[in-house]
């Protein structure tokens, strides 16, 4: 009975213990996956549109490998201008017009930059990635102000507001046309103005659109400076030659009348 009553008593105790060391190894496994996670978010990325958070296109593109920082600044001014369905552009080859624009300041790792160059069509000459420099906004509302942020802001080699601007990665309109620099310039994309306006199908058929005018465009350039090909070159060396095609009777003419030294 001693023996049993024993056993009784310490089994609670143990299951206890045992539970004790799974939840301190789960929090340290926490903490190391945590810590993994920020130093692979080591390039520091401005949006100002629907990547910002509660927006369309955030949880999608900023969820496994993105932290939040804070909320941010740009140094310089640009136009932030909203187009058709509700679209956000900034005109990066509008600098020096427009406002500070406000967003967000994010760290993302390799991966996630990737995923983003291509939803953002960098390849296809849609959207710029170019670097900008960034005021974090300490102080402001949603602001993030966790020791992991602070961690986060100090990898980025942001100091205190107003003091140490950061260069981020971001993403631009680099040939703006006329309509969307005629539009009124914003200072940030608002949710009221997302929710109400936003249409996301009618985004991605508009980047398409570009994407093919884009694409024509280059065949057309690659077209004009492409090469002469090895049929094309001999003739041109044959006509070169016997002083025939355009231009080529007179010239030789003139030259045999001119003769050497002329």
């Amino acid at each position: 009975r001693l023996a049993t009553a024993a056993l009784l008593l310490a089994v609670p105790g143990a299951l206890h213990a045992q539970g004790r060391r799974q939840r301190h190894a789960a929090t340290l496994a926490e903490r190391q996956s945590g810590a993994d996670g920020r130093a692979r978010c080591r390039h520091a990325l401005f949006v100002y549109g629907t990547l910002k958070r509660g927006f369309h296109w955030s949880a999608k593109y900023l969820s496994n490998g993105a932290r939040f920082a804070a909320c941010a600044r740009t140094v310089n001014t640009y136009p932030l201008v909203f187009g058709d369905s509700g679209v956000p552009y900034l005109l990066g080859d509008q600098q020096g017009h427009g406002t500070n624009v406000e967003g967000e300041l994010w760290m993302v790792d390799d991966a996630t930059l990737a995923g983003l160059d291509e939803y953002e069509g960098v390849h296809k000459r849609y959207y710029d990635r170019r670097t900008v420099e960034v005021l974090p906004l300490r102080g402001a509302a949603g602001s993030a102000s966790s020791p992991a942020a602070a961690q986060l802001m100090s990898a980025a080699g942001a100091g205190a507001e107003g003091e140490d601007p950061i260069e981020a990665h971001i993403y631009v309109l680099s040939r703006s046309t006329e309509a969307l620099r005629s539009l009124p310039h914003h200072r940030s994309y608002p949710m009221s103005f997302h929710e109400a306006s936003y249409r996301a199908i009618q985004h991605i058929k508009v980047k398409q659109q570009l994407y093919l005018s884009n694409a024509a465009q280059c065949c057309s350039e690659s077209a004009r400076h492409a090469p002469p090909t090895e049929g094309e070159a001999s003739e041109a060396q044959r006509t070169a030659a016997s002083g025939t095609g355009a231009g080529g009777a007179t010239g030789g003419a003139a030259l045999r009348r001119r003769g050497p030294g002329a």
